[in-house]
């Protein structure tokens, strides 16, 4: 298991966001590989699913829960 970073998200009615990120998609860091990593959120308890644009990736989502540090729970 490796360590997340901290993201702040806007509350919204809007669950999937997409950033573009450099790497290879679970297997370490590339300076030359640039992909777009897509979440899907659930803004009431949390879940949440991480997929590249890679097609064969996105048919084994990350899967993970989001915490909220100020209330000391997700």
């Amino acid at each position: 298991m490796e360590q997340g970073r901290e993201m702040k998200l806007d509350n919204s009615k809007i669950d999937f966001i997409s950033f573009t990120g450099f790497g290879v998609y679970g297997l370490g860091y590339d300076s030359w590989f640039q992909s777009k990593i897509y979440f899907n959120i659930n803004l009431k308890n949390g879940n949440f699913k991480l997929t590249a644009e890679n097609k064969e990736h996105r048919k084994n989502p990350q899967i993970g829960k989001c915490l909220n540090k100020l209330l000391g729970k997700n």
